[in-house]
């Protein structure tokens, strides 16, 4: 069974779509879950509107993960309307309610922390190349754990249009921080995200925004100078 759930994340908008899967795990059976957060948040029409929102950009290795964590939902607020009145033979009837099991609601977003190496600071005051900073995303993955050590629950989850970053890779990251933790994260999720291809060449990791037109297939140099000239 799939079920969505519309979350406040402060200026973004998102929702959770859930869809579970048996697999079966030593001799017990797990049940895997598979969670996408599917963000609506500001767009960027080109590398100078995506500069000019970020706090820096830069030349990073993904070197380590951190372990999963759960941060809570935005409290819910009552939203009191109209009772629909576009069909009055449905709404004669009264409300529909489903016979579907819903299950256990989700009780927060998941986020991974990972810690990336500067190897060159394109943009943007306070990074310098060999700092090691944490780049944190919305996504990951936790697993409850028998007391004999088999897994009974897994659940892993994504961002639409901005996977979680691979141990090794490297990537161009237009950044900002967040003041209270000091943690970094990528301007608008994936939009901020290029990975760097084993013959140079840059590919977006947000394939649908307006600059991965502009800067898939192109060398690292084309999105670092085009950065560098952004007043």
């Amino acid at each position: 069974m799939n079920k969505r759930i519309f979350l406040g994340l402060g200026s973004v908008g998102a929702v959770l779509a859930i869809g579970g899967a048996a697999l079966v795990s030593g001799v017990g059976l797990t049940q895997r879950s598979e969670v996408v957060y599917m963000t609506d948040g500001p767009t960027f029409k080109d590398v100078t509107d995506l500069t000019k929102a970020s706090k820096a950009v830069a030349h990073v290795r993904i070197l380590s993960a951190g372990p999963t964590f759960t941060i809570p939902f935005d409290r819910a607020s009552a939203v009191v309307s109209a009772r629909p009145s576009g069909n009055p033979d449905k709404d004669k009837e009264g409300q529909l309610n489903s016979s579907a099991p819903g299950g256990a609601a989700p009780t927060g977003l998941l986020k991974t922390d990972f810690t990336v190496e500067v190897l060159d600071n394109i943009h943007g005051a306070g990074l310098k190349k060999g700092d090691h900073i944490v780049v944190s995303q919305l996504g990951g993955s936790v697993a409850t754990t028998r007391p004999d050590g088999v897994s009974t629950n897994v659940v892993e989850a994504n961002t639409e249009h901005d996977p979680l970053m691979q141990v090794g890779d490297e990537e161009l990251l237009f950044l900002n921080q967040d003041a209270g933790s000091a943690r970094f994260f990528t301007t608008g999720g994936g939009i901020g995200r290029f990975k760097v291809q084993s013959n140079g060449t840059l590919l977006a990791v947000d394939h649908d925004s307006a600059i991965a037109k502009t800067v898939n297939g192109k060398p690292t140099t084309f999105l670092k100078t085009a950065v560098q000239n952004v007043n």
